[in-house]
């Protein structure tokens, strides 16, 4: 193949080859996006005069990756099951709190006990993110100054392999074993997935989870995203994962289900 070929015609053979392959649309859509790198970077490296690729065949509709969160009440299980005769789980189990305290990414974990500041006797978290550069002051919850003090006014250290898989193990010893499902397109189809909760436990489901007890606690949007990072409320309402079930049990008990006279607007 040359750069000419990637015309509106390799697009649609492209993508239709990824997708019988068995790749997720989300995959696909990195892989062409990946390809449209090349060709811009070549482009401006004069190895081809081909604008084909700019195309709008060369994109692909993201699909939504199922994840999970976590209730305040499951994280204070976690936090609470004695981990003492384990102390690698219990340090991965405590670095996963503080995930879930702080909202942040892993790869801007390390940076949390260099940056902690004190302003108007209240103690704060002031980093840079490594992900996006910007900055977030967080506040140091009453749970993360506990477990800065059981490590001596540090973090616990362990790395993130290790705290994905032992988080599962105490998610499982606390209960959390509710068969979850979701569909997912493969080879062009819609395909059931279903995995227990403990199962799609990972480091990851932290921020999320900080994010969703933030909204569900009427957090300020505002105040949310500059705890978070985010620069849009879009991108912030990626991270909030609301339970089907708690949002029917809502409409259910709305007076338009339960058959109170609705007044009529004037």
């Amino acid at each position: 193949m040359d750069f000419e070929d990637i015309d509106k015609d390799f697009a649609t053979t492209f993508k239709n080859y990824l997708i019988d392959e068995g790749y997720k649309i989300n995959t696909v859509g990195k892989i062409i996006k990946l390809l449209k790198y090349f060709m811009n970077k070549s482009l401006k490296d004069d190895k081809h005069t081909n604008m084909k690729f700019k195309d709008d065949k060369y994109s692909v509709e993201p699909e939504e990756a199922f994840s999970i969160s976590l209730t305040p009440d499951e994280i204070q299980k976690l936090y609470e099951y004695d981990l003492s005769h384990n102390k690698r789980m219990e340090t991965a189990r405590d670095k996963f709190i503080v995930l879930c305290e702080t909202a942040l990414r892993v790869s801007d974990y390390d940076k949390i006990d260099v940056s902690l500041r004190t302003e108007r006797g209240k103690q704060l978290i002031d980093l840079y993110q490594t992900k996006t550069k910007n900055r977030v002051l967080i506040p140091v919850s009453q749970r993360m100054k506990e477990i800065l003090k059981k490590y001596n006014n540090q973090l616990p250290r362990i790395h993130e392999v290790y705290v994905n898989k032992f988080i599962k193990t105490v998610a499982f010893n606390c209960g959390m074993t509710e068969v979850l499902r979701w569909e997912i397109t493969k080879y062009g189809k819609r395909v059931s997935k279903s995995a227990k909760k403990w199962e799609l436990i990972s480091c990851h489901t932290g921020r999320r989870a900080a994010a969703t007890n933030m909204y569900n606690a009427k957090i300020p949007v505002k105040l949310r995203m500059a705890l978070t990072g985010h620069k849009t409320e879009a991108q912030l309402m990626t991270y909030i994962k609301i339970d089907p079930v708690t949002l029917a049990v809502k409409a259910a008990e709305h007076e338009y289900f339960t058959g109170s006279p609705l007044r009529v607007a004037n």
